[in-house]
């Protein structure tokens, strides 16, 4: 039985700085992608906002900045 909510987006600013952002949510596993060359304590505050465990990749720069485009873009 799967009890959690739905996990909200991490904040825009936030994931630009620090090179992690959610990518998606499925089965009850939650993913984010970290950019190569982040600092990888940025997903200790990731883990906190979130407030579940989650399964981490890495994403080339440009991979990452497709990523933040597709997920904060305004409709």
């Amino acid at each position: 039985m799967n009890t959690h909510e739905p996990v909200s987006n991490l904040p825009y600013l936030f994931a630009k700085r620090n090179g992690v952002a959610l990518v998606g949510e499925a089965g009850g596993e939650i993913r984010v992608a970290l950019r190569q060359g982040a600092d990888p304590r940025a997903l200790i505050e990731a883990r906190r906002v979130l407030g579940r465990p989650f399964a981490v990749e890495a994403a080339t720069p440009e991979g990452f900045d497709k990523l933040l485009s597709e997920r904060y873009a305004m409709d």
